[in-house]
């Protein structure tokens, strides 16, 4: 299936992808119930502020899942999805203004986003609720999705981090340190991930040294917050964060001894090969976090291998193992699926929608890699499974990813990060 994907796309011209995927174009005539309109759709990923290194190849990753779908002939009667997207900025209040423009001016059906949990957060409850528009988030991971009263409106192509705690605190354990501390941002993200590690290390066998220290994202010095975890003692800190802020921390870590002390693991969010130069270099020339570790979900989907030649083909560079940029191919695919399965009637209605991504992504149904052939089952009334580029998608009721593979990696003398090894977990283990 793999070869059938790869040659769907071979004739993807990136020029022409890039140019139909930011416009679009009309839908043509439905037959015989007259002409249902071209369905809008969002892309809603950070461009600028602290993910933008990680959101500008996710933005791409979203919009070759879509032209993916258009030139397979589009959804329904052979209406192209028409694109638009839009910066977060990796902020609440830029992640909301933009997504009403979105949903209220473009009236898209369904948006692939936000990047962040807080601004996926923020955006689902001013936004998206009161409009019962459906969103697929790439890279939201907070566990706090998967309870919260999301309107039946939100699913994710990325595992919750309730999935990475456990495997951040398995690693530190395995490694002998039983003294941790966490440092993380104060929103639904980092705070996610401090809980669920020290539930997991507590269970373990280890010791939190205090409890979790959660900083201001908007903050531009640490002190107060490494000073607290440097008087603890821990003999290991995670520290869940976002590159900018994340590189300043470090860096006042190293200035207040932890480094001499104190091993490091990071989260996913800081997995930036530009993360060692923000850090910077020691007396000898050294950069300061090598040999750190991290852990990041790995895209390990039946439909990678495809998506990496399509993303090469349309864009000449090698960005598709970026974290979370498969996982943006997904949602934006799925999304089309699902718009595909409930129909122009219910184009608007975000429950239904989301409702459908949950069942095209999951058992029962053919298991289907190809996207044309995903379509084409669709229409003809037949359940499907799609198997995406960064996983084999299965969702339960909450729109949660049941099982995911991590990477742990290190930062190398050179600065450049590289895998260490890959860890396999479930919900619930």
């Amino acid at each position: 299936m793999r070869q059938r994907l790869v040659g769907i796309i071979s004739g993807i011209v990136a020029a022409s992808l890039v140019l139909s995927a930011c416009g679009g174009s009309s839908g043509t005539s439905g037959g015989g119930g007259g002409q249902a309109a071209a369905p809008v759709v969002g892309i809603l990923l950070s461009q600028s502020g602290d993910l933008a290194d990680l959101g500008k190849p996710m933005v791409k990753g979203g919009q070759l899942g879509f032209q993916l779908v258009n030139d397979a002939g589009g959804i329904w009667d052979g209406q192209k999805l028409e694109v638009k997207v839009h910066d977060d900025g990796t902020t609440e209040e830029q992640g909301r203004a933009e997504a009403d423009k979105l949903v209220n001016v473009e009236k898209a059906s369904a948006i692939v986003g936000a990047t962040g949990s807080g601004v996926s957060k923020a955006v689902l409850n001013s936004v998206a609720k009161p409009a019962n528009v459906a969103m697929c988030s790439p890279s939201s991971t907070s566990p706090e999705f998967s309870t919260m009263d999301d309107g039946g409106l939100f699913t994710r192509s990325a595992p919750s981090d309730a999935l990475q705690g456990q495997v951040m605190a398995q690693v530190a354990y395995d490694s002998g340190y039983r003294k941790a501390a966490v440092i993380g941002l104060n929103n639904a993200y980092g705070a996610g991930i401090a809980n669920v590690f020290k539930d997991a290390f507590t269970k373990l066998g280890g010791a939190m040294a205090l409890d979790p220290v959660l900083y201001d994202p908007k903050g531009t010095t640490f002190t107060s917050e490494v000073q607290k975890v440097a008087q603890a003692q821990p003999d290991v800190v995670v520290l869940a964060g976002y590159p900018d802020t994340g590189a300043i921390i470090l860096k006042e870590a190293y200035e207040a001894g932890l480094f001499t002390s104190t091993h490091w693991i990071l989260s996913e969010g800081l997995r930036d090969n530009s993360l060692a130069d923000k850090v910077g270099k020691d007396a000898n020339g050294k950069y300061i976090i090598a040999g750190v570790i991290g852990t990041s979900p790995l895209a390990t989907g039946p439909a990678f291998d495809a998506f990496k030649a399509a993303y090469e083909k349309a864009y000449g560079a090698d960005e598709s193992g970026t974290p979370y940029t498969a996982n943006t191919f997904d949602c934006a695919v799925l999304i089309a699926l699902a718009l595909q399965k409930v129909g122009p009637d219910k184009a608007h209605d975000g429950k239904a929608i989301a409702q459908a991504i949950i069942d095209v992504a999951s058992p029962p149904g053919e298991q289907v890699t190809d996207v044309k052939q995903a379509l084409d089952l669709l229409k003809q009334g037949k359940d499907i499974d799609f198997q995406g580029a960064s996983g084999t998608l299965d969702m339960d009721q909450n729109g949660d990813i049941a099982a995911a593979q991590y990477e742990v990696w290190s930062v190398g003398d050179d600065g450049k990060i590289s895998q260490v090894k890959v860890v396999d977990v479930k919900e619930g283990q």
